[in-house]
């Protein structure tokens, strides 16, 4: 007989007509997609690619590198010993031919090899050895394992297994037995197949937020598990809804990893939002949990931007297109046509791939995730709230920006006072149990930089750098690499001398932080109020269109502070200029130390300035001018990292 579910699924897809207004659904229109990725990296795949040169060729031109397939054993071998390879064999084939890895995914154990015990149905002989002829469940793994090797480079075991066992489900052992049943797939891959990767199945976490860390637990007590990688190569989450649930999750399980088995890798290889204009579901009226066109197009940056701001190794939606369920899931529909999330994929793809580092930096109700690429920094950014925001100041780290909006279009934006100034899209997927809650943020966009090539900044060590007060260093590592310096003293500045037309000062934002003073040339150049609920080790201010020079730029420490500050504090943490100069004299501060010791009270303007600034308490007694202060016993207030 051949494959069943994959030629019902295949008639299925290619019979499927477009949506029209006799089927009592909206008409619905395919967008044009961006020019194809060609440059993404293999972190990006979905699931359920049908072998079919249509659906490669958008998943290719999408940046997709992995396609997940399920490998259903009750339909590869329904009874013992007769095996059906058509189906499978030409979705291996296909895929090795369209050059995307391929993911498995191992479950439904057929009806012959079932057995019924008291802590539910699990593949007769699982707990004889993992190469006994009577171990069903390890000699079809074997077989299949041996068959692909080589063209199947990651093995799914099961799916689901947290899922509440009931009339619907996947598992239906207990926790100890899916051990058992990892433990026999593990062995049984790497006998045939070394260099293919065992994963945990994929959880859902709601069904039972302790199965991993139970998991976990066997595999570190388990005599046998350190001396057999503990019988998995990486772990796997499904993560719905809400995109902001998948940087937890992934925090946490690297955490809970780390305590019990090392580092592992996180594979997240199921998520999406379905829309539910197109969801036969409820009538094509809104359901819980799902969201417009372009809700679901938002969800798929945010998403993606979580799981790889977190770390996550490979980010695999669900899924490539529609099938027959109620739901309407896809990127496409079945008949080819593309949604938007298709192009928010795209981009994705694009902008987030190749990043060497990740780091999720709030600012106040914006969310802001930054991503470090060779010669770039992209930082994408939307609302988290139901209210528009005018502005959101994202820190420029170059003298422009391509702003790219969540349709693809572009335009190229330049830094006003140091920082990018956008208006945010409100939030309006509330679609959850609370209606005051918001599943999915606004419409994102995405800031591309690419970094000046005057190189690396000049950091706080630099011999062209002059102090006037006392700094001391700072506990958290810098943005841009090395330490940074910070203090609260009223009056301590540091100036930088430079030439170009060009300059960035790296600096950290954070709920201690105060307002800096910045002075060019002794002319007031700007005033910022560092203070942000979240710390954010990552704000560069960069000022553009100035005279060639040479310049002479001073940061003061005013000592004033937002009323929701906790301190006056701020951070040096380097400079970037065309050509750094020689250490300037150092230059009377703007605001002496002690001018004012009520933090309400205006201190005196800095000379050229029609400005008033107030001051904070009293900072420290001042140090003689030169180099940070270093080896105090005291550090100064820290300021975090980004989370």
């Amino acid at each position: 007989m051949r494959s069943a579910g994959i030629l019902l699924a295949l008639a299925l897809f290619l019979v499927a007509g477009p949506l029209t207004e006799a089927q009592g659904v909206p008409v619905a229109t395919s967008i044009n997609p961006l020019p194809a990725v060609t440059d993404s990296d293999t972190r990006f795949g979905v699931g359920n690619v049908y072998p079919e040169t249509h659906w490669f060729n958008l998943a290719h031109n999408a940046g997709m590198r992995w396609n997940r397939w399920e490998f259903r054993w009750s339909a590869i071998e329904p009874r013992p010993g007769h095996f059906d390879w058509d189906g499978s064999d030409l979705v291996v084939s296909s895929n090795q031919d369209a050059r995307l890895n391929l993911e498995g995914i191992l479950i439904s154990t057929p009806h012959w090899a079932e057995a019924h015990t008291d802590s539910g149905i699990i593949p007769s002989g699982l707990y004889e050895p993992w190469d006994s002829p009577r171990n069903t469940w390890g000699t079809f793994v074997r077989t299949i394992a041996e068959r692909y090797r080589g063209r199947v480079q990651a093995w799914e075991i099961w799916n689901e297994p947290d899922y509440p066992r009931g009339s619907f489900g996947f598992w239906f052992g207990s926790k100890a037995d899916y051990y058992q049943l990892l433990k026999v797939a593990y062995r049984s891959v790497k006998a045939v197949d070394p260099a293919a990767e065992v994963l945990v199945a994929g959880l859902m976490y709601w069904g039972d937020p302790a199965f991993l860390e139970d998991l976990l637990r066997m595999a570190h007590d388990d005599p046998e598990g350190r001396d057999n990688a503990y019988f998995f190569d990486g772990i796997a989450w499904h993560v719905y809804s809400r995109p902001r649930d998948v940087f937890d999750r992934v925090q946490r399980s690297r955490l809970l990893l780390q305590k019990y088995v090392g580092q592992k890798a996180i594979w997240v290889n199921e998520g999406n939002l379905p829309v539910w204009q197109e969801s036969r579901l409820n009538n094509y009226q809104q359901f819980p949990l799902s969201g417009t066109l372009q809700e679901q197009a938002a969800w798929v940056v945010q998403w993606y931007a979580y799981a790889l701001g977190a770390g996550a190794d490979h980010v695999l939606m669900y899924r490539m297109h529609d099938s027959d369920e109620p739901e309407a899931w896809g990127l496409a529909r079945s008949d080819g046509s593309l949604r938007p999330a298709y192009v928010a994929y795209q981009l994705a793809a694009r902008y987030f791939s190749h990043a060497t580092s990740a780091a999720r930096a709030p600012l106040g109700e914006a969310e802001q995730i930054i991503f470090q690429r060779p010669g770039q920094r992209v930082t994408v950014v939307w609302n988290r709230t139901q209210h528009a925001i005018a502005p959101a100041e994202v820190g420029a780290a170059a003298p422009s920006a391509l702003l790219v909006a969540l349709d693809g279009s572009s335009q190229r934006v330049t830094p006003s006072g140091g920082t990018y100034q956008l208006s945010l899209p409100p939030a309006t997927a509330n679609s959850g149990p609370d209606p005051n809650d918001y599943l999915v943020g606004g419409s994102p966009y995405i800031l591309v930089e690419d970094l000046p090539a005057a190189g690396a900044p000049i950091e706080e060590t630099d011999p062209r750098l002059a102090w006037n007060g006392s700094w001391e260093p700072d506990v958290q590592p810098a943005a841009t690499g090395g330490r940074a310096v910070g203090t609260a003293q009223a009056g301590a500045t540091a100036t930088f001398a430079f030439s170009g037309s060009t300059v960035t000062w790296y600096t950290a934002r954070s709920p201690r932080a105060g307002v800096a003073r910045l002075l060019l040339d002794g002319s007031v150049l700007a005033e910022v109020d560092l203070y942000n609920p979240f710390p954010v080790a990552q704000y560069p201010l960069t000022f553009t269109g100035l005279s060639p020079g040479p310049h002479l730029l001073s940061v003061t420490v005013t000592g004033a502070r937002n009323p929701r500050a906790l301190d006056s504090y701020v951070v040096v943490d380097g400079f970037v200029a065309d050509q750094a100069l020689a250490a300037p004299a150092v230059p009377p501060p703007d605001v002496a130390a002690g001018a004012a010791t009520d933090p309400g009270q205006p201190a005196a303007a800095p000379a050229g300035s029609s400005q008033p600034v107030t001051a904070g308490p009293t900072g420290p007694t001042q140090a003689a001018a030169g180099a940070p202060a270093a080896g105090r016993e005291q550090a100064a207030p820290a300021v975090g990292a980004a989370q």
